[in-house]
């Protein structure tokens, strides 16, 4: 179970302002491991690396990384160099599964120009040593190599170069809910119709639910299995059964793209016609791509379309 977020990524990625728009979007707390280690010990980052070493530094960024990991409901945003240690990957820490680390990753050019335009509107209150001395490009490209390896840790990588910290938000907020076993709805719409796309574990154990809810009129669902599924798929099936009104026929077809043919359809087409298929009926695909466009295009031509 998710027990905190962790915000990875080089200056410049937006962990900071992610991470308070994350904390926001669940309702967490919001903690800035830079910000708390500044709190400590009374200097600024900068000021801490020029008088006891980025040694130093980092044994207080581990105590209070160790520590902040221990609390619940957290959205924590780290400094660059926070997990580049094998050390903050080890189960107890980053590696625990309550931790759900976010690399959140930008082209060099964009973090610089992120930085630069901080500096500008902050003036020194911006604290970014990257762009004191030398080509700032060429050093964030370079500490991004030294440091990928790290970051590719995460859990998920999220590329933020052209998005907003409200935007990549939702998507840190709605990947921490579905690991969390919470469900999700994408309503596709397009220009005559829309499409309610429930996601999370489990969820094909409600199907039935959702197909009495969308078509309570519904007389016969005719479920389409790819042959791999077939002996894991009766649970689900019987879960349809148990939740509907509707009758449950089940078709496996053979695996693979062979079976995505006009023969293909034309065996569904025998199968539901001969079963006594109306209009109000519903299909469902139980399987991969295969089965989704095979069954998908029987559902939306047999009897000129059913559900």
């Amino acid at each position: 179970m998710i027990r905190h977020v962790v915000l990875v990524g080089l200056s410049g990625s937006g962990k900071s302002s992610v991470g308070r728009c994350a904390s926001r979007d669940l309702g967490w707390e919001l903690f800035d491991t830079d910000a708390e280690i500044e709190r400590r010990t009374g200097r600024s980052i900068p000021d801490l690396f020029r008088d006891e070493g980025e040694a130093r530094f980092r044994e207080i960024e581990a105590v209070v990384l160790r520590e902040v990991l221990t609390k619940e409901h957290v959205v924590i945003a780290t400094g660059g160099g926070a997990v580049a240690a094998p050390e903050a990957w080890t189960p107890d820490l980053l590696g625990s599964p309550d931790s759900f680390v976010v690399w959140l990753d930008a082209k060099p050019a964009t973090l610089v120009d992120r930085l630069e335009t901080q500096a500008a509107n902050e003036g020194a209150a911006a604290n970014r040593p990257l762009l004191a001395d030398g080509d700032a490009l060429e050093k964030i490209a370079a500490m991004r190599e030294r440091r990928q390896a790290s970051y590719a840790r995460a859990d998920v990588t999220l590329d933020v170069t052209t998005r907003s910290a409200d935007d990549v938000s939702r998507d840190v907020a709605e990947l921490v809910r579905l690991g969390r076993g919470e469900e999700s709805l994408v309503t596709l719409q397009v220009a005559n119709a829309a499409s309610a796309i429930h996601i999370g574990n489990g969820v094909r154990h409600r199907v039935g639910d959702l197909i009495q809810q969308r078509w309570p009129r519904a007389q016969q669902i005719w479920a389409v299995v790819d042959g791999n599924l077939l002996p894991h798929i009766e649970p689900v099936v019987e879960s349809i059964q148990s939740q509907s009104a509707a009758r449950a026929n089940v078709l496996a077809v053979p695996p693979g793209e062979g079976s995505k043919s006009l023969d293909g359809v034309s065996r569904l087409y025998d199968w539901m016609l001969n079963g006594g298929v109306e209009r109000g009926d519903v299909v469902v695909a139980l399987g991969g791509g295969m089965v989704g466009d095979l069954a998908g295009y029987a559902a939306a031509t047999v009897l000129r379309g059913v559900g």
